[in-house]
């Protein structure tokens, strides 16, 4: 069975891509690599890996039920890197109740 590509749309296998930062084994070293962790992290309903990748001064802010339901009511597309002279990201969803 081949391996699960990653969610984050890097052509890499999730095992070497976004789950290493997931299970905190080792933290994404570059902007683009945070943002492709968290958008795999709401394809795969990780919303405690959201929260601990939030500014901490931030995080008691946020209704991580409602984090989950949305995360699960979407139906992620994938992520596209626009390359330009700064990190550009556009992620590609729908509502599940929409499809």
């Amino acid at each position: 069975m081949p391996p699960t590509p990653c969610p984050c749309s890097s052509s890499l296998p999730y095992a070497e891509c976004c789950h290493p930062f997931h299970t905190h084994q080792s933290h994404p070293q570059t902007a683009e690599k945070l943002m492709r962790s968290r958008y795999s992290a709401y394809v795969l309903h990780n919303i405690g890996y959201i929260v601990a990748t939030t500014v901490p001064s931030q995080q008691n802010l946020l209704n991580q039920e409602e984090m989950q339901q949305w995360s699960q009511g979407t139906f992620w597309l994938g992520l596209e890197v626009i390359p330009v002279s700064y990190t550009h990201l556009r992620a590609h969803e729908t509502r599940h109740d929409l499809v």
